[in-house]
């Protein structure tokens, strides 16, 4: 049955009205009545009427500005106004507030009748409509991963003119002015009994199903799993993006992907990033970018991006012949280029911007910038290429310059703690003896 409502001070002409509606229109309505505009919101807002019938002059709230705030949350209720005034001003606020009928006092039972008749046939004509739509939003909803699958293999094959992508990118309600590429491999010894047990495409299959869950709860993305061995996921991001903030961006989604794909699937994955881009058009070279870092075999890290294990080769370090490389892409099949771990002109200049500032406040975030790379790969690398991590390293720098000062120089052990980067005397002393085996003063004595 359809709710109507009928909103009018007089209630004499509210049981008029109910008894044509319900003689004429039997088991059709159930039939709500206000007393003023400000009942009528209440029980509007209530009951969501299909159809409305107010009175235009009520106390308080008048018809029109009842209607107004209905109107709100009522988008598809049908409006009726009545009134015994005949001012057109009347009809002309009406006509803009979407009311469909405007009728006179007093009331004409046929007029009545014909106007609830029309009023049924738009509410019909309304429901047919929103059928139609659903039943059009269900076909397109089931062809967006069609659609998803054939936009991601244009892109990796570098084929994009093959396809509407255009039209497909307004299906997927996404533009990709920017975005850069993801590649997820599960290959691994850590996965080799999940994989024999359910195969190797159903476990990616698994990986993919989480991912279209996870990465779409925050970004807006196209997932596949279909032409490579590996998942595919391209991220749309800012068009002209901030080249080093979006990497980091970038590595901290992954890295999230990563932790969150072990806690719920108990797979280990490694991930490669491409560098991102500012159009669809450049998205198969982030792709490309992404694979040939995913198959990156030097520091042992589970998330590689681009841009970072070619810096070497920016800063012309011999990488022994194995350089990495952008690879052909075959038939889906990446072309391994591998990479060592020889980054010896990056730490020489991490190492010198910590001795030119060892003394200030220096964070592993700030020297990884300096250099060009990520802290996540910087500080794999420092702690692979040096032994100890960022923080031992820059906190052994520091004592050794204390002690060189303790050794020759006039300063008192709270200037040197200054001096070397401390804040704090009582906490520089603890981190000395904690090296040394005795406090600063200790040592000076000794000396």
């Amino acid at each position: 049955m359809l709710n109507l409502l009928i909103a009018d001070d007089e209630e004499l002409e509210r049981r008029a009205v109910k008894k044509v509606i319900t003689t004429a229109f039997p088991d059709i309505f159930n039939i709500y009545e206000a007393k003023n505009g400000r009942e009528a919101i209440e029980i509007g807002f209530n009951v969501k009427p299909d159809i409305v019938i107010a009175d235009i002059k009520m106390p308080g709230i008048n018809g029109l500005e009842a209607i107004k705030e209905l109107k709100k949350s009522l988008k598809d209720t049908y409006f009726i106004i009545l009134t015994a005034y005949d001012y057109f001003a009347y009809a002309k606020e009406a006509i803009l507030n979407d009311v469909k009928e405007y009728m006179l006092k007093p009331l004409k039972k046929n007029e009545l009748m014909e106007r609830i008749k029309k009023a049924l046939e738009v509410l019909e004509e309304q429901k047919r409509n929103r059928t139609k739509e659903i039943e059009l939003k269900e076909k397109i909803y089931a062809m967006l991963p069609v659609l998803e699958n054939e936009l991601v293999y244009a892109i990796i094959s570098d084929n994009l003119n093959s396809i509407d992508y255009k039209s497909y990118l307004e299906y997927l309600n996404l533009n990709f002015d920017g975005g850069y590429c993801m590649v997820i491999n599960m290959n691994n010894e850590k996965n080799k009994a999940m994989m024999e047990q359910i195969g190797p495409n159903e476990v990616k299959n698994k990986v993919k199903s989480y991912l279209e869950e996870f990465v779409k709860s925050y970004h807006e993305a196209i997932i596949s799993s279909m032409f490579t061995k590996d998942v595919v996921v391209f991220i749309q991001c800012e068009p002209n993006p901030d080249d080093y903030t979006v990497r980091l961006e970038a590595i901290s989604l992954a890295r999230k992907i990563a932790d969150t794909i072990k806690e719920k699937l108990d797979l280990s994955v490694t991930i490669g990033i491409g560098k991102a881009c500012s159009s669809i058009e450049r998205l198969s070279k982030s792709y490309s970018e992404a694979a040939a870092s995913q198959r990156y075999n030097g520091i042992d890290m589970r998330i590689r991006h681009y841009e970072d294990l070619v810096l070497a080769q920016d800063n012309n370090v011999s990488l022994e012949g194995n350089q990495l490389n952008v690879p052909e892409v075959n038939d889906f099949g990446i072309v391994e280029k591998k990479s060592n771990d020889s980054h010896t002109e990056l730490l020489l200049k991490a190492k010198e911007f910590i001795q030119n500032n060892y003394n200030k406040d220096i964070t592993m975030e700030e020297t990884a910038h300096q250099v060009g790379v990520s802290p996540y790969y910087f500080s794999k690398l420092f702690k692979t290429s040096v032994g100890k991590n960022y923080m031992d390293y820059l906190t052994d720098l520091r004592i050794e310059k204390a002690k060189d000062m303790l050794k020759s120089g006039p300063e008192s052990i709270k200037e040197i703690c200054y001096e070397v980067g401390y804040n704090d005397p009582n906490y520089f002393s603890r981190v000395f003896k904690k090296i040394e085996g005795v406090t600063p003063s200790e040592y000076k004595a000794r000396l």
